[in-house]
């Protein structure tokens, strides 16, 4: 994997050299299938930056709307949320221009769920639903998808969990017979967080379960950190504090290794709110200093007065009962 990593790496800067700017740029954006599921973030960020420069350099707007689009994901992934809404927006400027209302839509579904992760769940909906509309009319069934399970989220982040249950499901019927095997198991792990909220632990854990087994069979990390932290939940939902305190140890492990800043923090939260739970105040609040250190200037304020909160239930300055109880968006 290594290898073929470099290979890719080395195939756009050949093509950028060569002045071949399409070919670069469809290369670089073909990738990112590879480099988000192994982790490959610097691979990812390395070949957009040189396919943006030679997409820029020709001229080429649609190479560049496509380069910064991808480019936007991974900042996003990577919660760096102001540089992401710059790329994206920049992207989103360059469809319209060249009246692309798929490519638009596209962009539009990561920035609902940009403007969900940063609390403007009011515009989060408005332009998933937006959204939907166009990649449903061009029989686009993952990207309809991908934005039902951000309105599904945006349910449960504002308490309508029954309707959060029915959009999920709808999203995992459009699915169901798709070959997109990763997609599939990222609306898995979205079903196990709802019944998760609905407190539903056997349901919820079942879920993850197959999360888990579809990342360690083709060794998708991401899927991993997403499963174990969902699976730590439903455990400790059930009763199982030991396993459950496990999961959510291995999960902060991985999530460092990976620079996955908002998943090491929600698994910091839950370690600290397991210590809490077994009268260790310090602990608790050590794990809730922790969490916050993570993701200090990350831009993700909902996440910080979690954490905040969580840090004054474990010092003993507000009521306990639910410190850090969070539900990652994936």
């Amino acid at each position: 994997m290594r290898r073929e990593r470099a290979a890719l790496v080395a195939a756009v800067s050949q093509a950028s050299a060569l002045g071949l700017h399409t070919e670069c740029w469809s290369l670089a954006v073909t990738a990112v299938v590879l480099f988000e599921a192994y982790g490959f973030y610097d691979e990812w960020r390395s070949t957009h930056l040189t396919a943006l420069s030679a997409v820029v350099r020709a001229g080429d707007h649609r190479g560049e709307a496509a380069v910064r689009y991808s480019l936007g994901s991974l900042e996003l992934f990577e919660q760096r949320y102001g540089r992401a809404r710059v790329d994206l927006d920049r992207a989103a400027e360059l469809f319209a221009d060249l009246a692309d209302e798929y490519g638009r839509a596209l962009v539009d579904r990561n920035l609902a769920i940009l403007d969900r992760l940063t609390g403007d769940f009011d515009r989060s909906c408005q332009r998933s639903r937006a959204a939907l509309v166009v990649l449903r009319s061009h029989g686009d069934r993952s990207g309809a998808a991908h934005v039902l399970a951000n309105l599904a989220q945006l349910a449960m982040d504002t308490g309508r969990v029954d309707e959060a249950l029915a959009v999920i499901e709808d999203a995992a019927r459009a699915v169901e017979d798709l070959p997109n095997r990763r997609l599939a198991a990222q609306i898995t792990h979205r079903r196990g967080l709802v019944h998760l909220r609905r407190g539903e632990g056997e349901t919820a854990e079942a879920l993850f379960d197959r999360v888990l087994t579809f990342a360690r069979a083709v060794d998708d990390r991401s899927a991993a950190l997403h499963g174990m932290v969902g699976l730590g939940e439903a455990l400790e939902l059930r009763g199982d504090p030991v396993a459950a305190r496990r999961s959510f140890e291995q999960a902060a492990v991985l999530a460092e290794s990976l620079g996955e800043k908002r998943m090491r923090a929600h698994a910091l939260l839950a370690i600290g709110r397991l210590d809490l739970g077994l009268g260790d105040r310090a602990a608790a609040a050590a794990a809730a200093v922790q969490a916050l250190d993570v993701i200090e200037g990350a831009g993700l304020t909902l996440l910080e007065d979690q954490c905040r909160a969580a840090l004054a239930v474990a010092r003993g300055d507000a009521p306990g009962g639910a410190a850090g109880r969070t539900r990652p968006p994936a």
